[in-house]
């Protein structure tokens, strides 16, 4: 104690400087965590098909092989902060409600490819002289003596 009082001396400074200076990295590193982790906003546009998150299904007991999206719809029209107006692809009925876009997830329609047949080419034996070639019951059974 001097005169009453703690001394400052130099070596707190340099403490307290080191403290502050880790207090702003931790933050700095807390706040990019957060960033990376947090919900970013998804921007639709006019005619996009969208499936909708079913809040009805969220709170019910049971039910687990329900599916938790609705739809597919359609944005009929954007609003302000992140507003959406739905219609529905099918029936295109407007939705009455508009629906937050945290709510909402693109939809990708599966379309089927149609199955490609390619004709066979020809089966060529190597190696073997056509006399030695039996055929049984019929041309596609072969067998090589």
């Amino acid at each position: 104690m001097l005169f009453g009082r703690e001394p400052v001396l130099p070596i707190d400074d340099v403490v307290f400087r080191k403290a502050d200076a880790n207090i702003e990295q931790a933050q700095a590193k807390q706040q990019a965590n957060f960033a990376k982790r947090r919900y970013k906003q998804k921007n639709f546009i006019e005619g996009d098909k969208v499936l909708r998150y079913n809040h009805r299904r969220a709170d019910r007991k049971g039910g687990k092989q329900t599916d938790p999206w609705d739809g597919p719809y359609e944005v009929a029209q954007v609003g302000e902060k992140g507003l959406y107006c739905l219609i529905n692809a099918s029936t295109k009925v407007t939705l009455k409600t508009k629906v937050n876009g945290c709510n909402l997830k693109p939809f990708f329609e599966y379309i089927p490819e149609a199955p490609s047949v390619t004709p066979s080419p020809d089966v060529q034996i190597v190696g073997v002289k056509q006399e030695e070639i039996s055929y049984k019951l019929s041309p596609l059974m072969v067998e090589i003596q």
